[in-house]
């Protein structure tokens, strides 16, 4: 009777170890995804464990990735690897400067540095990640909806603002544009001849909005344009008479709808334009919008006073009374700025780690941002979907970003490395086939 030879046992065992492995990552990219915004910590550890199989994987088929080149490969997109190691040294730097050294501060852009072993292990299987983002988007925005609902003390402290038992009114409006937009984009996806495909986009874009709405979120609101521009553009040549037709209709009863059910809207939107005007003029100062052109201000002056080793987290609140900053504050900004910091994420990484601090910012939205726009024609159309999907959100943080913290809190952080080392990865391993 013929033994099987050892190696060959091992190389069986090794290939069904790979196997089990991709199955676990879509399963914990499907179940990170779906509740994001309603179990606290859940997409946290959904993704720790996806860089911990991620990075197994890696170690077991060294030799056979080293064989077929293909981390050579990869060097053609150093760059991206590159800004997502970034910043984790601009806060090793500042923190050098300052003598200040925080381990917890290593937390959040630890995340991103992750990201690339997940990217390189994506890289070698094919995972349809975009497919994933087609089916828990909606999924999420449904179950958002529903405990928002379910949990009338979550929303009742923000006075009737939507939000979850961990996630903000602010953050929530953000994350439902993203979701939304994601929705969106997907109605275009390789799976679009499936009717019931279909009706799960359109009914995550119908809860995404209503949460979208529900959240009184201006900076989310303002998202909305440039994406539907980015949607038109990207699908003119689909665009026919009847789009024509309905899109007007669809404009005007959406208005009135918005008009009849949710009149804060138009106040809240037309307050932007009034209490910017108001700031301008001195004439008030403390309006939602007037605080945060304040804090800007005073982020200016604090980042000029200490420009290269920064403050660290809220290391300038010590500064906030100091006379050289009075000509640029008031109490109230003080007092936001003390407890909940400035309200953009280019000044707070500006805050945290000086000219580093807002170099990384800059890195992480635009160097995927150059790799998604070059992609964008390719043949592959789940890669040209996967360039859709990953410019929409990078757009969609880039003008959220402008009010809001959008990656400085653990949870958001953690899903901008999910989705970008999925989106990319699937886009890296499509260019080999």
């Amino acid at each position: 009777m013929n033994s099987i030879p050892t190696n060959e046992i091992i190389t069986s065992s090794i290939t069904k170890a790979q196997n089990y492995s991709r199955c676990l990552i879509v399963l914990l990219f499907i179940l990170g995804i779906c509740f994001f915004t309603t179990v606290r910590g859940w997409t946290n550890i959904c993704f720790s464990l996806v860089v911990l199989v991620s990075m197994i994987s890696l170690v077991c088929s060294k030799s056979k990735l080293t064989k077929t080149n293909h981390f050579l490969d990869l060097n053609k997109h150093y760059y991206l690897f590159f800004s997502l190691a970034f910043p984790i040294f601009a806060v090793l730097v500042t923190q050098s400067i300052r003598n200040d050294f925080l381990i917890r501060t290593y937390d959040a852009p630890s995340r991103m540095l992750f990201a690339i072993p997940v990217i390189l292990y994506l890289a070698t299987k094919k995972i349809n990640f975009t497919s994933i983002i087609g089916y828990c988007a909606p999924i999420c925005l449904i179950l958002t909806a529903i405990v928002v609902h379910t949990h009338p003390e979550y929303y009742a402290k923000w006075a009737g603002r939507y939000s979850t038992k961990f996630v903000d009114p602010d953050s929530l409006g953000d994350i439902s544009v993203v979701l939304s937009s994601f929705c969106l984009f997907s109605l275009y996806s390789p799976l679009k001849s499936s009717k019931s495909w279909l009706a799960l986009q359109f009914i995550g874009i119908i809860f995404g909005l209503y949460t979208v709405i529900g959240t009184s979120t201006r900076g989310s609101w303002l998202a909305i344009p440039f994406i539907l521009l980015f949607w038109i553009s990207t699908y003119r040549n689909k665009i026919n008479k009847n789009h024509l037709i309905i899109a007007p209709i669809a404009v005007i009863t959406l208005s009135i709808l918005i008009y009849w059910f949710a009149p804060n809207i138009i106040v809240r939107l037309a307050s932007i334009y009034s209490e910017t005007n108001n700031w301008l003029n001195h004439t008030s100062l403390d309006t939602s919008a007037g605080i945060r052109l304040t804090m800007y201000k005073m982020s200016w002056t604090l980042f000029q006073h200490q420009p290269w080793a920064g403050y660290g987290d809220f290391g300038y609140t010590k500064l906030l009374d100091q006379p050289w900053l009075a000509a640029s504050s008031t109490k109230v900004a003080k007092d936001y700025m003390a407890c909940c910091g400035p309200h953009n994420e280019l000044i707070a990484n500006l805050l945290r780690s000086g000219v580093f601090g807002g170099v990384s910012y800059l890195l992480i939205l635009f160097s995927p941002m150059y790799f998604f726009m070059k992609h964008l024609s390719d043949k592959n159309e789940n890669s040209r979907l996967a360039c859709q999907l990953g410019i929409v959100y990078l757009l969609t943080l880039i003008i959220c970003g402008l009010s809001l913290e959008v990656l400085t809190l653990k949870y958001t952080v953690t899903f901008y490395s999910m989705l970008i080392s999925g989106l990319i990865g699937q886009i890296l391993f499509n260019l080999k086939e």
